[in-house]
């Protein structure tokens, strides 16, 4: 499983990919990876439990909604940032608050961990983000992904404290925030067990930003490579990219330019789609150099 955390002044996020990412678009900037400068080999594991017969029980108690995902989100709840989904419905990652001392913690603590379980008369893999007594909660929710009802989410329901509501002159409710705790499947082709298994961890250092435009960042110190680049060739990076998802011509939106040492790393979201996506920019002076 691959969990990113990214902190700094200015906001600590995290996003979690439950299901493998392309292998195009996987890219890290690993120079920057402090993971193993704050733990030790052997902490990094993510443990795998069988013959808990507890499990089933426990999702037993929480209330099972008769709505999707999708039409939970989209009805009752608010995301904390964002969810990406396949083109079936099924969820392949999710943005979250994630602090490097939480993430840390976790880690160390074998938050994450993936238990094989028997639910409805199918084998099922559960892969955990929190403690077990947040996990297994009998007030979260249980959402199925979709109709065909072989994976679901366990999410709590946070409400919304609006610290500005003595200022309101409205009494409607904001709609609680959804926070996933666990995903359990029996869809081992969408989600492998090989996968969820493998820790892939990245925590970083945010570095501050230069906003562009509405759609469009980049990190401070690489804003001068980036404009050293033809201002025709710029665009046509951002606005004409080759979705690997979804295959269409695009514009990346919600970008951020991250800077490597001969090119650039652009991350974002498709313009059709929605769907993440990254592209790998040669800086060719300094591979000529």
């Amino acid at each position: 499983m691959k969990i990113t955390c990214h902190y700094g002044e200015y906001a600590d996020m995290g996003y979690v990919y439950i299901a493998p990412p392309n292998e195009k678009l996987d890219r890290d900037i690993e120079h920057r990876n402090e993971i193993t400068k704050q733990l030790k080999p052997q902490e990094i594991h993510i443990p795998y439990i069988t013959g808990n017969s507890q499990i089933a029980l426990l999702i037993s108690k929480m209330t099972i909604s008769k709505n999707t995902f999708k039409t939970g989100y989209q009805q009752a709840f608010e995301s904390e940032y964002g969810y990406d989904f396949d083109s079936r419905g099924y969820l392949t990652g999710f943005e979250l608050s994630l602090s490097q001392d939480k993430f840390i913690e976790f880690i160390r603590n074998q938050a994450y961990k993936v238990f094989h379980f028997e639910w409805h008369n199918k084998l099922n893999n559960l892969v955990t983000f929190d403690y077990p007594e947040e996990v297994f909660h009998s007030e979260n929710i249980i959402y199925k992904m979709n109709e065909q009802e072989d994976t679901f989410v366990i999410v709590q329901l946070e409400e919304d404290e609006d610290l500005y509501s003595q200022y309101s002159y409205t009494t409607k409710k904001n709609p609680p925030t959804a926070k996933i705790k666990a995903l359990f499947s029996s869809r081992e082709d969408i989600y492998p067990l090989e996968f969820l298994l493998k820790p892939k961890f990245q925590l970083e250092k945010s570095i501050p930003l230069a906003v562009i435009n509405n759609d469009l960042c980049c990190e401070m110190d690489v804003l001068p490579r980036w404009e050293s680049i033809a201002e025709e060739k710029r665009e046509r990076l951002i606005n004409q990219y080759t979705c690997e998802n979804c295959s269409e011509v695009v514009s990346i939106v919600q970008c951020i330019i991250h800077g490597e040492a001969d090119g650039f790393l652009l991350m974002g979201k498709c313009s059709s789609c929605r769907q993440g996506v990254e592209s790998y920019v040669l800086d060719e002076r300094r591979s000529r150099g």
